[in-house]
């Protein structure tokens, strides 16, 4: 995990606030507790990055949102102790939707 924090780190002084993997069926709950989920409120819209990922039997993409200030974003409905590292988003109207203009962002 300290090589995860340094990547985030490294990431952020870049300005990428998003971060991609293929965790292994058997690694998925590894990478939740480092803020990685399947569909992350505040994370991209599929259609942006789903075409050019090659996809693999036995593993599920994740993605991490960071936040500016350094922050892991995790979901409102993430159910552990968020880490130290990490920020709670505040939940999402029930009626919110993405719409496909999203992508073009």
């Amino acid at each position: 995990s300290r090589l995860m924090a340094r990547l985030k780190e490294h990431a952020l002084r870049l300005g990428i606030l998003h971060l991609l993997t293929y965790a292994d069926d058997s690694a998925t709950g590894f990478f939740e507790r480092l803020g990685f989920d399947a569909e992350p409120a505040a994370g991209m819209h599929i259609n942006r990055f789903h075409w050019g990922i090659s996809h693999y039997i036995g593993s599920q993409l994740r993605q991490c949102v960071l936040d500016p200030d350094g922050k892991t974003l995790f979901s409102p409905d993430y159910p552990h102790k968020v880490p130290p590292f990490g920020r709670r988003l505040a939940s999402l109207p029930a009626d919110t939707v993405r719409s496909s203009d999203e992508c073009a962002d």
